[in-house]
């Protein structure tokens, strides 16, 4: 009876172990379609420039000359990483009223970032309106994308 017992366990088991794995075989993640697209909940972000991912990690440095006008800078830093460009106006605005080498405490450039900051999200000279406005875009958006992480949604302006 003991060996009868254990066959029909071993049995068993042989055939769960052939139903799951046709099981898993039979299962279709994508349809045949190439044109599949995703739920717009699960759409990627797209950078300016079209590539998708590697956006939180990507610093967009060149070498470039100083410019006189760093509302532009910031039009271009804002349209780099998708930011609100009324945003960082009003941020630049208030924290340096545009001044490229406004300076408190350890706080310095444009958007009065720490050398801590600039070093994690920026390249290049801090005292630079281009590479201050960049860092700072890069830093709005990797907080943002971590906001929307913890609460399910982006900031808004009361946020």
């Amino acid at each position: 009876m003991k060996g009868v017992g254990t066959a029909a366990i071993a049995f068993a088991i042989a055939l769960l172990a052939g139903w799951c794995e046709t099981s898993a075989m039979a299962v279709t993640f994508f349809p045949a379609d190439t044109s599949y697209q995703p739920p717009h909940e699960q759409n990627l972000p797209v950078d300016a420039f079209g590539y998708v991912g590697g956006i939180l990690e990507a610093r967009y440095y060149e070498p470039h000359a100083t410019t006189d006008d760093p509302r532009e800078e910031i039009r271009q830093a804002a349209s780099i990483y998708g930011i609100d460009l009324p945003m960082m106006l009003s941020i630049a605005k208030v924290e340096s009223d545009f001044n490229t080498h406004a300076r408190t405490g350890s706080y310095k450039g444009l958007f009065q970032l720490g050398d801590y900051e600039f070093e994690k999200y920026g390249d290049g000279s801090i005292w630079d309106a281009r590479d201050n406005a960049r860092a700072a875009a890069h830093m709005f958006f990797v907080q943002a994308q971590r906001f929307k992480w913890a609460l399910g949604h982006f900031p808004d302006y009361a946020e």
